[in-house]
């Protein structure tokens, strides 16, 4: 059987949090929390099916300033300072210490695909993984950029839909039915679960 690692990204409080600096910029809240539900579920029950476990943090970095006429979540980042290095906003949801070493923490800038960070392809190449799972909140350019290399690398790739949002729900639909296909797979976790049990 191949090596799996899940990929979790953008589990953190300015997301969530009711002060949280992106929380104002998302437009379906309720949908948000239903992936924040799912993806509790998912590691509660099936934490131990994968052969590693990773959690991305997004945090600031001075090269969103540099981007010319940023756009959306990028100009809101970018305006608001959101996920600074030390802040409350970009520590990770306090639920994910409950799986405690079982989940291994490698910060990333916002927006950029997790390969950016050289300590990640070190970590999958090191525990030999071959298949990654990517779930994450607010996540769309970070799965979208980081599915695509990983599909390049040669890591097989699949997307739970049901623990990935985007900052609305149109726009989470228009990734998984219209770019995340191009290069993954795209289930619901209960889905690939159950067709293994």
């Amino acid at each position: 059987m191949k090596k799996t690692a899940l990929v979790i990204t953008g589990y953190q409080n300015d997301i969530f949090h009711y002060n949280g600096k992106i929380n104002p910029f998302i437009k379906d809240v309720a949908y948000q929390q239903e992936a924040l539900e799912c993806t509790f579920s998912l590691l509660m029950t099936h934490i131990l099916n994968f052969d590693y476990v990773l959690s991305i943090p997004f945090i600031y970095n001075d090269e969103i300033r540099k981007v010319d006429n940023p756009l959306g979540l990028f100009k809101w980042v970018a305006d608001t300072k959101a996920f600074e290095n030390g802040s409350y906003g970009a520590e990770e949801l306090d639920f994910l210490s409950t799986f405690g070493e079982l989940i291994h923490s490698i910060p990333c800038g916002f927006g950029l695909n997790i390969f950016s960070n050289p300590e990640v392809e070190r970590v999958l190449k090191r525990n030999k993984i071959e298949q990654l799972f990517f779930i994450g909140a607010c996540s769309a350019l970070t799965i979208d950029s980081s599915g695509q290399e990983a599909n390049l690398k040669g890591y097989q790739v699949t997307i739970f839909s049901d623990c990935f949002s985007a900052t609305s729900l149109a726009e989470k639909n228009h990734y998984c039915k219209k770019l995340f296909p191009k290069f993954s797979d795209v289930t619901d976790s209960l889905t690939y679960f159950n067709s293994r049990s």
